[in-house]
């Protein structure tokens, strides 16, 4: 039995992450995918067009997938597979806007903040099916005029807030911006976790 994340070649060290739903497309030799049955005790299963299934974890370290063949309306065991589980996924976060990521320098003519959120990168990004957006539960922006000046936000939700929005159009070459206390949702959101710091310059 194979287990592919779709968007990336076949990995052998695949594990699923709690309580988030997963995407992944399997294979068992000598069966297509359309003839098998998948169930579980430990994971919610839930149809995909083209062979591929969400998985839903609901327990950590280990989840077993049934599988099944149905033979003249009966349903026959084939094999079981057992898949690592683990809780989080790690959160690297971004400042992006339409998905390009921002670098340290922000020129000024390439800034737009009220299409611009925060946001993070994780390398299961391809398998995982969530919305990130609801994965970021807050942050403090803060904007360093050259002049010295400071102006702070407490920001909720991934979305730069209307406030700062109006703050940043007015933003000049030298000013500085320090996105920070970002705190990220993770797992079964019930849980929180704080990143590290972005911080940007402002060029021409």
């Amino acid at each position: 039995m194979r287990i592919q994340n779709l968007y990336s070649n076949p990995q052998k060290d695949f594990s699923l992450v709690y309580a988030v739903g997963n995407y992944i497309k399997l294979s068992l030799d000598g069966y297509k995918c359309e003839e098998l049955l998948v169930k579980s005790e430990n994971a919610e299963i839930k149809s995909n067009e083209n062979c591929q299934l969400v998985l839903i974890p609901k327990q950590k370290d280990f989840i077993t997938l049934k599988f099944y063949k149905n033979e003249q309306n009966q349903e026959v065991f084939i094999t079981e597979e057992k898949i690592k589980v683990r809780e989080n996924v790690e959160m690297t976060p971004i400042l992006e806007y339409r998905h390009q990521v921002y670098k340290s320098k922000i020129s000024l003519k390439d800034f737009y903040p009220k299409h611009s959120k925060i946001s993070f990168t994780t390398t299961d990004l391809g398998c995982l099916d969530f919305n990130r957006d609801s994965f970021v539960k807050k942050y403090n922006i803060l904007i360093q005029k050259k002049d010295g000046k400071l102006i702070s936000f407490e920001n909720i939700g991934a979305k730069i807030i209307p406030e700062a929005i109006n703050e940043m159009k007015d933003l000049e070459v030298g000013d500085r911006m320090v996105f920070h206390n970002i705190i990220f949702l993770y797992g079964d959101k019930s849980k929180t976790i704080k990143v590290q710091p972005l911080e940007f310059e402002i060029i021409n």
